[in-house]
């Protein structure tokens, strides 16, 4: 009797559930090129006369030079980018990959 009730009730609440709570939607998917891998972690620039840009590529206006072995901190990296954004006291801006350690 008690399987019954439970198998009765399950059925119920799958039923009605659906209509009291309206539809459950799925996790909305983002193209890669929207979807951004946030880090947290620092970086060392590699050489003097480093770029600390406005954007992520040359085309931006450049913020600072950075000096060889200043740390940074990596706030993210968008996919399909080569462009890192990062925190340098205060001061958000873009540094590319290859002239950091991380």
């Amino acid at each position: 009797m008690m399987k019954k009730a439970l198998f009765i009730l399950s059925f119920l609440i799958l039923v009605l559930g659906s209509s009291c709570f309206g539809k459950m939607d799925e996790p909305k998917k983002s193209s890669d090129s929207a979807m951004q891998v946030n880090l947290v972690q620092n970086a060392v620039v590699k050489a003097n006369g480093t770029n600390m840009r406005e954007g992520p590529s040359t085309r931006h206006a450049v913020i600072t030079v950075l000096s060889g072995g200043t740390v940074l901190n990596i706030m993210e990296r968008p996919a399909n980018s080569e462009w890192f954004k990062v925190d340098y006291n205060g001061s958000i801006g873009y540094v590319h990959q290859s002239l950091i350690t991380y």
